[in-house]
């Protein structure tokens, strides 16, 4: 199965209007015409709240995962969150939360959330998602250390900007459960093939398990800069092993989807902002 670790859906679209570059009805609406050309059966949805783009992110997305089996919701939280926040996103639906840590006062902020979070994110085997450039990831070890049965999925490679640093992302491999996307190529090199990011995507081949990679488009946002089907040409991908491949493509993702350990739903995860 091809699995998508990185796609973005928002009530009211990424590009504001209600549209999408490929001028459809709404982000369900382009995506699902897309899974169907490129024959994707499984998508985890990185949710994100913003007054810009979509204050009820988390709703949203939960009720969407409520009527289509297909996708799996991970729940924006920041540095306000509460055990009782956390609680309540994953007895909604989320299968876990996503983090965005553009630096190390961001990743000082996690200090203040409750060991609680962290151990019930990890009881869950539940899959946080981070955003974070290498800046922010060198101090995470300690953090995430509280959580050493979370499922850790890095998100557009680490972010290593022109620079291609990885390094603090790689050495946060041995800890066993740190997984990387192979999303957002563009934002190292915006021209496909994204010449400059093969050396990255290379590297983490070579020295992450390939159960621990992951295929991801980074929908919508990736419209703005490629076609769609750029996002699938994984540079070195082809060499590798056809298991090993499969597991990049999807099948690592949705083995680890299929571990996390979920709460009962004691909302109405049917939520009114949800689309059909």
């Amino acid at each position: 199965m091809i699995a998508d670790a990185h796609i973005h859906l928002f009530r009211n679209g990424f590009w504001q209007d209600g549209t999408s570059p490929l001028g459809m009805a709404s982000d369900l609406a382009t995506y699902t015409a897309l899974r169907q050309t490129f024959g994707i059966g499984h998508a985890l949805v990185v949710g994100y709240e913003g007054e810009r783009i979509d204050p009820d992110n988390n709703a949203y997305v939960a009720g969407l995962a409520a009527m289509h089996d297909w996708i799996t919701p991970l729940a924006y939280l920041d540095d306000t969150a509460t055990p009782e926040a956390a609680t309540r996103h994953l007895e909604m639906g989320h299968r876990g939360i996503v983090l965005y840590l553009p630096d190390a006062t961001a990743v000082a902020g996690l200090s203040r959330w409750s060991a609680e979070i962290w151990a019930l994110l990890s009881a869950r085997r539940a899959l946080v998602s981070i955003n974070a450039r290498p800046a922010a990831i060198a101090p995470l070890a300690a953090v995430l250390s509280m959580a050493p049965e979370a499922q850790i999925l890095f998100s557009h490679l680490g972010l290593p900007g022109p620079q291609a640093d990885i390094a603090a992302l790689l050495d946060l491999v041995p800890m066993g459960n740190v997984g990387v996307k192979l999303s957002g190529l563009y934002a190292i090199d915006p021209t496909p093939p994204h010449h400059a990011a093969h050396p990255v995507v290379e590297t983490l081949l070579d020295k992450v398990p390939a159960p621990h990679l992951h295929w991801g488009s980074d929908f919508s946002p990736v419209l703005g800069a490629l076609p769609f089907d750029a996002t699938l040409q994984i540079p070195g991908l082809t060499a590798l092993a056809e298991p090993d491949q499969a597991l990049i493509m999807g099948n690592g993702l949705m083995a680890k989807i299929a571990t996390v350990r979920t709460l009962p739903d004691k909302h109405n995860s049917r939520h009114p902002l949800a689309e059909k």
